[in-house]
């Protein structure tokens, strides 16, 4: 599984601002637009790629340490479980 980066691109004379998203199999630029462009980004690499959440699983995300993106990560079969163990304990 590869991660998933996402970079804010600032405006410039000629284009509006956008949000890169990169990883080691391709990337892809989108226009900065919605509530959450970073993962709007992710999710549009993502249907490039055929990497549907039926067949690659969920993500979770995280900062960047420069602060001007995201890291999206694949979950893993224990993750999962975990995850779904808390949220049964929690009524959830």
């Amino acid at each position: 599984m590869q991660a998933i980066i996402t970079k804010y691109l600032a405006p410039t004379n000629t284009r509006g601002a956008r949000i890169k998203a990169s990883c080691q199999a391709g990337s892809i630029t989108v226009p900065y637009d919605g509530e959450n462009p970073h993962e709007a980004a992710c999710n549009a690499l993502r249907a490039k790629l055929g990497w549907g959440e039926a067949t690659h699983g969920k993500m979770i995300s995280g900062g960047t340490p420069d602060g001007r993106g995201d890291c999206f990560v694949f979950l893993g079969a224990v993750a999962l479980a975990r995850l779904a163990r808390l949220a049964a304990m929690k009524g959830g």
